[in-house]
């Protein structure tokens, strides 16, 4: 009829005409352009990105090429790149400094206090025989299924950044117990969590930014014409489908050597490192140890590191068989480096000191810390005397538990209150913090050092109560909307302080500063890629060579730009810089049949896929560390998984949200 040809000679006058959106202007920062007809060739947006910008790209492709390569540490790596940038005015002192000022960098610090009051009472690990009950011929993928399953399905309700650092203890008494290797365990757990926050809108901050982002923009509308609104579960259709396929290649690929090396982490070289004899008494209280076999308790650690002795009664069994079970009131006699040594001693809240009294150890060992000391040669109460005969208990205020020699590894293995101590000789000693205060200078010792971050366990149910309340707490709260999880961190961590889960001393020690670096120095890298307009450049770029292909190219142009950038900048920066495009697109009407809520849940999908990197996610950072991957791993297994989830969600978003 006349009024459709009149309306179709307008479309075709609006086509020929350019219209140009300036998306987010600093400064004469390049602008992304769209033809109504979506066919028509522009500019290629690389063509108007300045000096800075291409600068950047060269700084950022660097970067990647010497994290890949391990040319230096992470975070100094970030920090000499950022600094390079800031040099060359390439960012703000604003962005810069944005990871130092953010909100969800200061939680992470506070909840590395909670996770270490948590490891400290032992109370998740009591999960531990769950998740290590199977077969061990299956034990991998039995592990695997019970860890990522449930864990990924909690985060559909609670922030998976505390789940992960509240769980990292039971990963790691797992990794000990079972000796599968830490990289086979902490990338797959950290990306079933990712994969979790797809399964609601407020399982991942990226969801609940896009909804916002998409409700206060007016312009969008859904088919009937009605502003947007986004439920609960309205991401869940794809989700679901989303996080299953992700789970499954998981848990078939996770196991496979080619896919995801076993590491162990940094080993400590044996040449030249003082080697300890560690004595420690099996009470009633060592629920983990006891009945466990001499296999079980030196399974996950080096051939250096080994149950020398064990003493049960009046008798002596050397070099106890892999079969012999663990009693109630056996003392076993390790013999190994410090830091295995000192995991063992921190394993289980059960495990006491030889000679100490069981019934003064709620009340005496709470904020006891440990000390390397070296006893000097003049020293008149220790030369030449048995352990037994000293005055360490009285006088010192601690208790030895372990002792070596400059011998090294010749030292006769003995009764610990029998050892006769010899000048030059170092000493594991258990005593309060004013040990160091009182006795650094003390004339029977030429060295005291302690030792941040290691205090004995507490395994009394009054602290494994507090701290698994306060722990819900902390986790469960935010979700609410009474408060923050900044918040509940902060006050968790108070509490757990004051109520003597964790001391001063090991709260301090807990905050793993290198990491902290990082993530606060890529943040200050993506605010580079943004106001430098790489980012920009790069998505106008992909969504001209996708238009072409109608609705489904452009919500796989979303996909893989909001993709591509989370590997470089953060989640929310790269949905933050992209939606401004996606509102484009979907207020233009040019790509017929382009639904907006589909837009929108592809943005959402995007926004969680960070598996290339570690950079990418800060549960990558956090799984990068505690795994002791190489960045080639997170490539090699993180590449099919992002291809993988881009075939299904990209046409899961186009077919589940058409109507």
């Amino acid at each position: 009829n006349g009024d459709g040809d009149e309306e179709m000679e307008r479309v075709e006058r609006e086509g020929q005409v350019l219209l140009q959106q300036e998306v987010g202007d600093r400064g004469g920062h390049p602008r992304c352009y769209f033809r109504a007809d979506c066919a028509r060739a522009i500019p290629p947006p690389f063509q108007e990105l300045g000096w800075k910008g291409w600068f950047s790209l060269a700084v950022i492709i660097v970067l990647l090429f010497g994290l890949v390569h391990e040319v230096g540490p992470t975070h100094v790596q970030f920090a000499t790149a950022l600094g390079v940038l800031v040099v060359f005015q390439c960012v703000d002192s604003e962005g810069a400094l944005a990871g130092f000022s953010n909100q969800g960098i200061s939680t992470i610090t506070v909840l590395f206090i909670v996770a270490a009051a948590i490891t400290r009472t032992n109370s998740l690990v009591l999960l531990c025989p769950f998740f290590t009950s199977a077969h061990r011929k299956n034990s991998l993928r039995s592990v695997l299924a019970k860890l990522c399953i449930p864990l990924g399905a909690a985060s559909m309700f609670l922030n998976s950044t505390p789940i992960y650092v509240s769980v990292l203890p039971v990963l790691s008494k797992i990794v000990k117990t079972t000796g599968i290797a830490p990289s086979k365990i902490m990338m797959p757990v950290s990306i079933s969590l990712i994969l979790g926050g797809t399964l609601s809108l407020i399982g991942n901050m990226n969801n609940l930014l896009v909804a916002s982002l998409a409700v206060d923009d007016g312009g969008l509308v859904d088919r009937d014409g009605q502003p947007l609104q986004f439920g609960y579960f309205g991401i869940s259709k794809v989700g679901s489908i989303y996080f299953a396929v992700g789970l499954v290649y998981v848990w078939l690929l996770a196991p496979i050597e080619g896919m995801l090396p076993s590491r162990h982490g940094a080993q400590l070289a044996t040449k030249n490192v003082r080697l300890y004899l560690l004595f420690l008494k099996v009470t009633s209280r060592a629920k983990m140890t006891i009945g466990c076999s001499v296999k079980d308790l030196e399974r996950g650690v080096s051939t250096t590191d080994r149950l020398v002795e064990l003493h049960r009664g009046d008798e002596v069994l050397v070099a106890p068989g892999q079969d012999t079970v663990i009693l109630e009131g056996d003392t076993l006699v390790f013999h190994g480096q410090l830091e295995t040594l000192i995991n063992i001693y921190k394993g289980d809240g059960g495990l006491y000191p030889v000679g100490i009294e069981e019934e003064l150890v709620d009340s005496a060992r709470l904020n006891c810390s440990l000390y390397e000391v070296a006893v000097s040669c003049n020293s008149t109460l220790l030369l030449g005397k048995a352990i037994r005969e000293t005055c360490f208990p009285g006088h010192f205020k601690g208790v030895v538990l372990a002792v070596t020699s400059h011998k090294g590894t010749d030292l006769g293995i003995e009764k610990l209150g029998d050892h006769v101590i010899e000048g030059g000789e170092t000493l594991l000693i258990e005593a309060r913090p004013s040990f160091y205060r009182q006795f650094a200078t003390d004339q029977n010792f030429s060295t005291v050092h302690p030792l941040e971050g290691v205090s004995p366990p507490i395994d009394d149910w009054l602290h494994i109560t507090a701290g698994l309340i306060i722990l819900a707490a902390v986790v469960a709260i935010p979700p609410t909307g009474i408060v923050s999880i900044w918040v509940t961190a902060i006050g968790g961590s108070m509490l757990l302080v004051a109520t003597g889960c964790i001391s001063l001393q090991d709260a301090y020690s807990a905050v793993d500063i290198s990491l902290v670096l990082t993530i606060s120095f890529s943040f200050g890298v993506g605010a580079a890629v943004q106001q430098s307009g790489v980012g920009l450049a790069i998505a106008n770029s992909m969504v001209i060579c996708l238009s072409p292909l109608g609705p489904i190219g452009i919500i796989a142009a979303i996909y893989i730009c909001v993709g591509l950038l989370t590997e470089v900048i953060t989640n929310a920066g790269a949905v933050a810089l992209f939606f401004p495009i996606v509102s484009s697109i979907l207020k233009d009407g040019s790509v017929v049949g382009l639904n907006s809520y589909a837009a929108c849940y592809a943005l959402m999908l995007a926004g969680s896929a960070s598996f290339i990197t570690p950079i990418g996610h800060q549960l990558n950072l956090m799984a990068h560390a505690a795994g002791g991957y190489k960045y080639s791993d997170w490539l090699r297994f993180g590449l099919p998984l992002q291809i993988l989830l881009g075939i299904v969600g990209v046409p899961g978003c186009f077919f589940f949200y058409q109507g």
